[in-house]
């Protein structure tokens, strides 16, 4: 899964122009049903195990937020941070928001989120990228 921020550069004389995706709190909840989705698989299966990737340029997923009472405050991914158990969105959360995402998310391992850089294609804002691998299935 991909979730990036507004980039335009040039290559060998061509422009380059990666979209801005935003709405993070989707994107955090998104990539934490496929992990859900991946603990579900591997349950019970002796040597199954699963990864789920995310690659992203925008900050706002691997910083720590400055507030903690955004609708997605259980959803959060930044570095350091340890997720198990329920996670579902506040109550203030709007429809629009939660739209064909209003269950919770049930994880059954503990997973603490560790990005690592992976590319930085210039010193400006968007222009370093990083990943998160949380590996499930794996004792």
């Amino acid at each position: 899964m991909n979730k990036l921020a507004r980039l335009t550069m040039k290559q060998n004389n061509q422009s380059i122009e990666l979209k801005h995706h935003g709405a993070q709190d989707i994107g955090r909840y998104d990539f934490l049903k496929q992990v859900e989705k991946l603990e579900k698989l591997a349950t019970g299966r002796e040597n199954v195990q699963g990864i789920a990737i995310l690659l992203t340029n925008d900050h706002l997923y691997w910083s720590k937020p400055t507030r903690s009472n955004t609708v997605d405050s259980c959803f959060r991914i930044h570095e350091n941070r340890i997720l198990t158990g329920e996670l579902k969105w506040l109550e203030h959360a709007s429809a629009g928001t939660t739209k064909n995402r209003e269950e919770s998310i049930i994880l059954k391992g503990m997973y603490k989120m560790q990005w690592h850089d992976y590319s930085t294609v210039r010193n400006e804002k968007h222009g370093e990228f990083r990943y998160l691998a949380v590996h499930v299935g794996v004792d």
